[in-house]
């Protein structure tokens, strides 16, 4: 299999786009890059790729049985024997969600299958002859997602422990967390730095774009309820429909008309994230009268992250309907 970088005919339409793109970025140009180069597992995106038709029928054909089915075709291909090579120099036009109801469809897909995924393909993987480290990039591959679920327990139980320490234990204890926040600020180093380096070799405006890294981030955390979700419907063997996400062909704002068919309603996870704004919005005050600043700014960020993806649900929800009426 072959597979091509993806380009962004609309990168710059939005905040949420933009964000998206440098996220992409990313993947393709250094994590795909990286795999390929690495003899590592590597994924066909669905898209802009080229399959061997002897390598799809070999590794059993496509499957049903997980809503990313380009994600579990490549790891059975692979595990039969067959190369994976990703092609920098290919870039291939493709459309971004341009709004959030239908970016949370697209990564409740990607966070769902992927844990479908690996519950049906790791222990393939584990049983085979691979080294130790290429299992493990495998299991750090297809269970990415779970990073959400553990975000949205840092962020419930980060408002609590300010009530939960008792003064005379606060001093010790404080002293402890922050030396695991200086840690967690550390490792927050390496992903800034990967998709620093992915602006610079993808974009002569590169010093420019970085600016919105720190949004990536903030969408990052916004969107961890609505994985958080798909990754327990997986866990617990949920079937869902593949929803198609929306394509409008625009690239600028002034130019997008308002498919019907592509309507998308307001799902329970809005009214998660409200909630979750305001819980980290009193935790981030709380932080700041007790002068906890290290705990402070990560809430902070889920509080922006969540009230942006939650309000702008609504509000894009209703613009539609409008339209539609």
């Amino acid at each position: 299999m072959v597979q091509a970088r993806w380009g962004y005919v609309n990168r710059n339409y939005s905040l949420l786009t933009i964000a998206q793109s440098i996220g992409m970025d990313g993947h393709f140009i250094i994590e795909q890059g990286a795999r390929t180069w690495n003899g590592l597992y590597m994924n066909f995106n669905g898209t802009a790729g080229i399959w061997r038709k002897e390598a799809i029928v070999d590794s059993g054909g496509w499957h049903y049985d997980t809503l990313t089915e380009d994600l579990d075709l490549s790891y059975r291909a692979q595990l039969k024997g067959w190369n994976t090579k990703f092609i920098f120099d290919v870039v291939a036009p493709s459309e971004i969600p341009i709004d959030v109801n239908a970016y949370k469809s697209q990564q409740h897909r990607w966070a769902k299958g992927s844990i479908q995924t690996a519950k049906k393909i790791l222990p393939q993987v584990f049983k085979s002859k691979d080294g130790f480290m290429k299992k493990m990039q495998a299991c750090i591959h297809l269970n990415q997602y779970m990073v959400h679920p553990m975000m949205i327990v840092l962020a419930l139980l980060s408002y609590p422990l300010m009530f939960l320490l008792k003064p005379a234990n606060r001093i010790s204890v404080s002293f402890t967390m922050k030396i695991v926040w200086c840690l967690i600020l550390l490792g927050t180093f390496a992903p800034s730095f990967l998709y620093i380096i992915s602006q610079k070799v993808s974009c002569k405006d590169w010093l420019k774009r970085c600016i919105f890294i720190p949004a990536l981030m903030i969408i990052g955390c916004g969107i961890a309820i609505n994985n958080t979700k798909a990754v327990i419907e997986a866990l617990l063997n949920m079937k869902s429909d593949f929803i198609r996400t929306p394509k409008y062909g625009v690239i600028k704002r002034d130019k997008i008309t308002t498919i019907k068919n592509y309507a998308l309603a307001v799902n329970l996870t809005s009214f998660g994230e409200i909630f979750l704004g305001i819980y980290c919005l009193a935790g981030f005050i709380q932080y700041l009268m007790n002068k906890e600043f290290i705990f402070g700014y990560f809430l902070l960020i889920c509080t922006i992250g969540f009230f942006y993806i939650g309000i702008l649900s609504f509000i894009e929800n209703v613009k539609r309907r409008r339209a539609m009426y």
